[in-house]
């Protein structure tokens, strides 16, 4: 492999801050959400069954303590992505008003980790829903021969 310059152009710097930008207020979006997603979860835990979650008024009829564990773990995967994402912005931006190589290679390493973490939770996703595609036919099937 070649080692080379990149050369970035005017045009490329105005794209770079505008997605930095954007990857910013989707973050903080992200941050917002994660931290509602936080309350939900301790609100069910402290006071599910006093407001009577555990009814049936709960479809699921999961007990509010798993509901709430279950937001934790939602908030936890979402924080990761949205850290890459802040991350990215922050050290692009810095790269594009002071052009430093340091930190365009971190925005860009960001980046990189950003997409591979929402590559690898598509694929867990698709491969879950699989899963339960399969297990809701198994179930049916086994419920038309009974």
């Amino acid at each position: 492999m070649s080692n080379f310059d990149l050369q970035l152009t005017n045009k490329n710097k105005e794209d770079l801050l505008i997605a930095a930008k954007w990857a910013k207020v989707l973050a903080i979006f992200g941050y917002v959400v994660m931290a509602i997603m936080v309350l939900a979860a301790v609100i069910l835990l402290i006071g599910g069954s006093a407001m009577g979650l555990n009814s049936a008024a709960n479809q699921a009829n999961l007990p509010s303590s798993v509901l709430s564990i279950l937001y934790f773990v939602m908030a936890a995967f979402y924080y990761f992505p949205v850290t890459f994402m802040y991350k990215m912005s922050k050290y692009l931006r810095a790269a594009i008003n002071n052009s430093t190589q340091t930190e365009f290679d971190l925005g860009i390493g960001f980046l990189a980790k950003f997409f591979k973490f929402s590559g690898y939770m598509t694929i867990g996703i698709i491969a879950l829903y699989v899963v339960i595609l399969i297990g809701v036919v198994v179930v049916g099937i086994s419920a038309a021969l009974t």
